[in-house]
């Protein structure tokens, strides 16, 4: 059975995001307002939508890329989505600088639905870009949906993934944020809420270089910056099941193995 090392992104911070087809009230900006997972963009008109933006302004520094994801959409099993990057708004409408093609979001079509019928695309660009000019603007593309789509969450980034496979000691869970309280008389009292899911899961031996280049500047952040987590990106059924966009619940420490240069980190 295939399986994937888990892959790792703190989403780039995007700047000026627009779409030519947003609802009023779904505005493009809302997925990249990454601590806000309730709000949403909202395309009108059947079949499409397009979201554009940039990595900042002209004296910035342009990220390297290599991934996409767009999070908590309504896609369907046509629907596709297409990164394209330029040196303008204009050249990144055009694929300028880099074209993906279409791709279905929801690839492979899962066999396993989530209960909210939510989707997410996951797309590993097949070399990096940038830093460069030419990719300082990004567009996304969104065709062959069935009514007006939706998304909660755009992710660009940069991939750090394990040098090593986890431990096999993982763990599945969830966290219910709501709560439950059965009175004197035995009436039930439901305070309704989210259930987040959660993953505990350990990368017993990391090598050195993966810790001080990738995984240390997530350490850096703390607890209260979003990251994304596949963690198991095979291209399998299960692979939207195993999609996490939150923030870390534990400190990530890194521990010192009976092998030099090598770490646990949970």
């Amino acid at each position: 059975m295939d399986r994937g090392k888990p892959v790792f992104v703190v989403p780039l911070t995007l700047f000026d995001i627009t779409s030519p087809n947003e609802q009023a009230g779904y505005p493009a900006v809302n997925v990249g307002r990454h601590k806000a997972a309730g709000v949403v963009y909202r395309s009108t008109g059947s079949g499409s939508g397009v979201l554009r933006g940039n990595f900042g302004g002209s004296g910035t520094v342009q990220p390297e890329i290599d991934f996409v994801a767009l999070l908590g959409t309504n896609a369907g099993a046509a629907t596709t989505a297409r990164l394209k990057l330029g040196s303008t708004a204009a050249n990144a409408a055009a694929g300028a600088g880099y074209d993906s093609a279409p791709q279905l979001i929801r690839s492979p079509v899962p066999a396993v639905e989530r209960a909210d019928g939510l989707s997410h695309w996951y797309f590993e660009l097949p070399s990096a870009q940038g830093p460069s000019a030419n990719t300082r603007y990004w567009e996304i593309e969104v065709g062959s949906h069935t009514g007006d789509f939706e998304a909660s969450m755009l992710v660009i980034g940069k991939r750090i993934q394990s040098g090593r496979f986890y431990n096999r000691d993982y763990s599945f869970g969830s966290e219910d944020l709501g709560d439950l309280d059965v009175g004197t008389f035995g009436v039930v009292e439901d305070s309704g809420g989210k259930v987040l899911d959660t993953i505990d899961f350990t990368l017993g031996w990391e090598i050195e270089a993966k810790f001080e280049t990738e995984f240390r500047p997530i350490m850096r952040r703390g607890q209260r910056e979003m990251i994304y987590c596949c963690f198991d990106p095979a291209a399998s059924e299960y692979r939207q099941a195993r999609t996490y966009f939150g923030v870390l619940r534990k400190a990530l420490v890194a521990t010192g193995q009976r092998k030099p240069k090598t770490y646990s980190q949970e």
